[in-house]
């Protein structure tokens, strides 16, 4: 049996192998809340990198990265 030292040694490295060849998203995108007649206010623009095996999955990670606030997305590009 592992000890539990060389579990997480070993777990981390498995990790960090399937993180390095998962793709890099670059997004950039609004986020913001609206007001009682549904027009956006106080927009704030950001960017973010993020490792996703998708587009569609950074998206959500975007999402979630900012709950109660409504994204707009600008531009997301993979970067190699």
């Amino acid at each position: 049996a592992l000890g539990l030292k060389s579990f997480i040694a070993q777990f981390h490295s498995n990790n960090s192998q399937g993180a390095v060849n998962m793709p890099t998203y670059a997004i950039s995108y609004y986020y913001y809340r609206l007001d009682d007649k549904g027009r956006p206010k106080s927009k704030t623009s950001t960017s973010w990198s993020v490792q996703a095996t998708s587009d569609l999955i950074a998206l959500q990670m975007v999402k979630q990265r900012h709950p109660g606030y409504e994204v707009e997305i600008r531009k997301i590009e993979q970067r190699k």
